[in-house]
């Protein structure tokens, strides 16, 4: 028994020196090269957070931007040392990096931003000193979209209005193209029958104006002839920059500017007993016989607004046939002060000072003295008569 173990060791030792030599001829299997970027940043909105493992993402950039910054994060606990890092490769050019930092690479967009821009950037992590057939290899795919920057192409340039003789009207306020307001006002001298309102847009926009008479729109400038309504406060026009189905509007008002030294003030009292004097063009003078007296305005121009000061007391709205409040008359010879006050459209104002008063008491009549006393002058005629007669008289006997 002993014997057969014996014989049994150089079979076994045969056995196991095959196993070991067939183990350590096998190949050795290596593991494969890491080649995810542990962090993608840029800015912009991402439809996904970035993880290694997803290769493809899109990003939504505001309107601002002309160019686009990639921030590419290796992972260096992955790699020996610096010769055994990946090749990073952002749209086929090789970027030179090394830690701890990341690789930063600028990437232009198109410099128009009348359109959405698109761009697509291909970030390659490539596994170094092997033939590029056989090499290790992850392709991160970046889509960018840039929406089109419709602060820029909605922002008007210019304003302006003109009159019917093709002179500049002032806008109120001044329009400036870095700050433009959402209304403007333009004073129109008197008896302009129309103006010119124009406007400039973007080159990539379309610039539009619209009044009473219709649109009228064109690329990048737009003018239009307006005509003032007749006797109204104002006349509105709209002009605006278009790009697609956005637009930004702006209101004018066109405002006739009255001369309000030519204004006609006239006060018609109501009912009798009032008489209304005119000491100059800016005053009058109401007397009556009245304890309360109304007046009312009238001039030309309705659109104007008035006012009416009560001097020390209230101050009431008026206007052109528009009857005043019942005012008292003051006795014992004392007056009331009124004021009417005109108001142009360019905040000018036009004062009329108005004095009422009661008309004075005539004194009373003396009648003449008759009956029981009779008057000096019948009274001496009478003696002269007399005289006369008598001396005749005497003349008749003497002869």
């Amino acid at each position: 028994m002993t014997n057969g173990r014996i014989l049994m060791y150089p079979t076994l030792c045969r056995v196991l020196l095959v196993v070991v030599v067939a183990v350590s001829c096998q190949p050795t299997v290596q593991a494969a090269f890491y080649t995810r970027l542990k962090h993608i940043g840029t800015s912009g909105a991402w439809n996904f957070p970035f993880r290694p493992e997803r290769l493809d993402y899109s990003i939504t950039l505001s309107p601002e931007h002309s160019s686009i910054t990639l921030y590419l994060e290796v992972d260096f606990s992955q790699y020996r040392d610096a010769a055994s890092l990946p090749i990073v490769a952002v749209e086929g050019h090789r970027e030179a990096y090394g830690p701890p930092g990341p690789v930063t690479v600028k990437v232009p967009l198109r410099a128009s931003t009348a359109s959405t821009a698109r761009r697509t950037v291909n970030v390659v992590v490539t596994e170094p000193g092997v033939n590029a057939s056989v090499a290790a290899s992850t392709t991160y795919r970046l889509h960018f979209e840039r929406p089109p920057d419709l602060a820029s192409l909605l922002q008007p340039a210019g304003l302006e209005v003109a009159d019917d003789a093709g002179r500049q009207i002032a806008l109120h306020p001044i329009f400036q193209q870095q700050a433009p307001q959402p209304e403007y006002k333009a004073y129109v001298t008197s008896h302009v029958e129309r103006s010119k309102v124009s406007i400039t847009c973007h080159s990539d926009a379309f610039a539009e104006v619209v009044s009473a008479e219709g649109i009228t729109t064109h690329e990048a400038n737009a003018s239009a002839w307006v005509a003032l309504v007749p006797q109204a406060s104002h006349t509105d026009a709209r002009a605006a920059c278009v790009y697609g189905g956005h637009r930004r509007t702006i209101q004018i008002q066109l405002i006739e500017k009255v001369d309000l030294h030519d204004v006609g003030l006239r006060l018609l009292p109501i009912g009798g007993g009032t008489q209304v004097a005119r000491p100059d063009t800016n005053s009058f003078v109401v007397t009556t016989g009245n304890s309360v007296v109304e007046l009312v305005p009238l001039f030309s121009d309705a659109r104007l607004p008035m006012r009416l000061e009560v001097v020390g007391e209230a101050n009431y709205s008026s206007g052109a046939g528009i009857r005043t409040p019942p005012l008292d008359v003051p006795a014992n010879g004392t007056v009331r002060q009124l004021r009417f006050v005109l108001t142009g459209a360019n905040g000018q104002t036009r004062t009329w000072e108005v004095i009422v008063q009661q008309r004075p008491t005539p004194p009373p009549h003396r009648a003449n003295r008759t009956g029981g006393q009779v008057s000096r002058p019948f009274m001496w005629g009478s003696i002269a008569a007399g005289m006369t007669a008598g001396c005749l008289a005497v003349t008749c006997l003497v002869s």
